[in-house]
């Protein structure tokens, strides 16, 4: 595991699964799916077999990511303001730890370095402001994304304009 301090709050990642019992706040994708796009020459609305399942969870509190997708030019905004938005909220709870579980965002395509920055950048600004959360957990699907958070955890005075 891998564990950075950012101005007191312990930022920790992993690559899922993670056992999130226990854990006071998550965010987590309501449902996880492959959803193929129409193939080429086929009769319109014909599409393939599709995929979705719902995460479980065992946290005191769960909050969804907005579907979002690569089709969208506005995830970058949505990714970080659902992740402040579970900050600003899990603080008003009083939660000590917060998981944020991005397997969902990966299966819908979005780029892993735009799901690590925009986290780590509302992780950051919630740092600043001290709440009552001491531990956000930032649990990655796939290695790849492991390796996004890396990249934006060692590199955040870059995103973050500090």
């Amino acid at each position: 595991m891998n564990e950075w301090s950012m101005n007191g709050l312990l930022v920790k990642l992993e690559n899922g699964p993670h056992d999130d019992v226990g854990m006071d706040y998550v965010v987590k994708s309501k449902r996880i799916g492959y959803m193929p796009l129409q193939a080429v020459g086929t009769f319109p609305g014909k599409v393939g077999p599709a995929i979705q399942v719902q995460e479980m969870t065992l946290a005191k509190k769960v909050a969804y990511w907005p579907e979002v997708s690569l089709k969208d030019f506005g995830r970058r905004t949505m990714i970080y303001e659902a992740t402040k938005k579970a900050l600003d909220d899990a603080n008003g709870l009083k939660a000590v730890e917060v998981g944020f579980f991005t397997v969902g965002l990966e299966v819908a395509g979005v780029p892993s370095w735009e799901v690590a920055e925009e986290i780590v950048k509302a992780v950051h600004e919630y740092s600043v402001n001290k709440g009552t959360i001491s531990t956000a957990v930032l649990v990655a699907g796939s290695p790849i994304q492991v390796s996004s958070f890396q990249y934006a955890l060692n590199n955040r005075v870059l995103l973050t304009h500090d």
